[in-house]
C-alpha cells in the first residue's frame, strides 16, 4: 500500500495517486503502467506537482510529505 498524501495538500486526486507511487520508489514507466496512462502523462503530472509544491524534483516532493 503506497503512503498517504496529507489532505491539506493542494494536489488533484490523480496527482496524489502519482505521488503515492513515486513515494513507493516507482519509476515514471512503472507509475504509468499502474495508473493506466502514458509515461509522458506521468512526467506532466510530476511537472505540475513540482510547480504546485514549489520543489525542484521528486526527492524534494517526497521529502515535503516525508514519504
Amino acid at each position: 500500500m503506497p503512503p498517504e498524501i496529507p489532505d491539506s495538500c493542494p494536489l488533484t486526486p490523480r496527482q496524489r495517486e502519482v505521488m503515492r507511487w513515486v513515494g513507493e520508489g516507482k519509476t515514471n514507466w512503472e507509475t504509468a503502467t499502474i495508473v493506466g496512462c502514458a509515461e509522458a502523462t506521468v512526467k506532466k503530472h510530476l511537472q505540475q506537482i513540482y510547480r504546485q509544491l514549489h520543489v525542484a524534483n521528486r526527492i524534494e516532493a517526497m521529502l515535503r510529505f516525508k514519504l
